[in-house]
């Protein structure tokens, strides 16, 4: 929940895949039958009302500083 107010209150920068994994992680659940197609909507427009700015520079960086990193 502190990572959570964080990101709220003073946004987050993420990689270019994260709403796709995120949206696959909530279909994964409501497929699963963990959560209804409401909750997954609903989670799903507060992840995207986050503000989370995506990092259009990851790509380019993935063969150099990302692969030096990993």
């Amino acid at each position: 929940m502190a990572l959570l107010d964080r990101v709220t209150e003073t946004g987050a920068v993420a990689p270019q895949l994260w709403p796709i994994e995120a949206l696959n992680g909530l279909l994964t659940a409501e497929r699963r039958g963990r959560i209804s197609v409401e909750v997954r909507r609903r989670l799903a427009g507060f992840l995207q009302a986050l503000p989370i700015r995506i990092d259009d520079e990851m790509a380019s960086r993935s063969w150099t500083t990302t692969a030096r990193l990993a």
